[in-house]
């Protein structure tokens, strides 16, 4: 058959009982080579590649014993092409992927940064606004304003600072009348004296 390029049987005492004729008559392991012992102690069978010729060593058994072993050559100069052909549509199949791989890593790194602009955007606003605005506040409590309102009423940090703010604002507001009412006092006294 094509592809199979030499034949060997031998007997239990290595003596070839068949051997195929030809350029490859007694090319291969030959009866005393390590793949041929192996084979026939262990009862499998054994593979050595030479070249582009794959030989495969088998024993040939009666029971648990073995009585001789073939030798088979095939030739892997088909075999190889085959390989080459299907190596490069692995190989271009590959590229591909990678190629693909990239497209799909750059365009998730791109919508994960727009995706952290949004959010960065979103919180600046959400923080920097009642800030802001709570900086105003302290300037209107600073210029004497100590009725105005806190600017929000929020259930977080920020909320319990404008409390907070709004307690010191009125606690302000309080000091400045007993102060005003310590300087009219403080003037009765200079007057009646």
């Amino acid at each position: 058959r094509d592809g199979v390029l030499c034949v060997a049987i031998s007997d239990a005492r290595n003596q070839i009982l068949f051997e195929t004729t030809g350029p490859t008559k007694g090319v291969g392991p030959e009866a005393d080579s390590p793949i041929v012992r192996e084979a026939l102690r262990s009862g499998k069978a054994m593979t050595i590649t030479e070249g582009d010729v794959l030989y495969i060593v088998t024993p040939v058994m009666q029971g648990r014993l073995p009585v001789g072993w073939l030798k088979l050559g095939l030739s892997l100069a088909g075999l190889n092409a085959d390989i080459d052909i299907v190596r490069g549509t692995v190989t271009e199949v590959v590229e591909s992927s990678h190629r693909r791989l990239v497209k799909l890593y750059i365009s998730v790194t791109v919508v994960m940064v727009l995706i952290g602009l949004l959010i960065s955007l979103f919180m600046a606003r959400r923080l920097v606004q009642p800030i802001q605005a709570l900086g105003d506040y302290t300037r209107r409590i600073g210029a004497g304003h100590y009725d105005d309102d806190p600017p929000f009423e929020r259930s977080d940090e920020l909320g319990d600072l404008a409390r907070s703010l709004a307690l010191m604002s009125r606690d302000l507001k309080r000091v400045m009348q007993v102060s005003r009412l310590a300087a009219l006092g403080e003037m009765e006294v200079g007057m009646a004296h």
